[in-house]
């Protein structure tokens, strides 16, 4: 049973090292290009990420509404998504005072 573990893991590892190198080879993007690609469309990015984020925070509290008392464990669970969906809403209305305080230290 151990090397059938150990067989396992191999393989995963190797799967794992040939994706990692597909992705590399199909997307050699060099990150000065891609930074200036960013800083282009930023306004399009930032408004596409609060409208995912607004829509979470719309389903997620749907979600929460049809819950019964007796569901505590999902509760708990979906409280602390809509919790995360509320940080990046919030997060995504000041990108671009983070990014620029980023990118003043590069």
């Amino acid at each position: 049973m151990n090397k059938f573990k150990i067989r396992t893991l191999l393989q995963l590892l190797l799967f794992t090292l040939y994706v990692v190198w597909l992705v590399l080879v199909a997307f050699r993007i060099d990150i000065n290009s891609l930074m200036h690609v960013a800083s282009e469309q930023e306004d399009l990015l930032q408004r596409i990420l609060l409208v995912f984020s607004l829509i979470g925070i719309v389903l997620t509290s749907f979600y929460l509404n049809t819950l019964k008392n007796d569901q505590t464990k999902e509760k708990n669970n979906t409280k602390s998504l809509l919790a995360m969906y509320i940080v990046v809403a919030i997060m995504t209305l000041y990108s671009t005072d983070i990014a620029k305080y980023f990118k003043s230290f590069i």
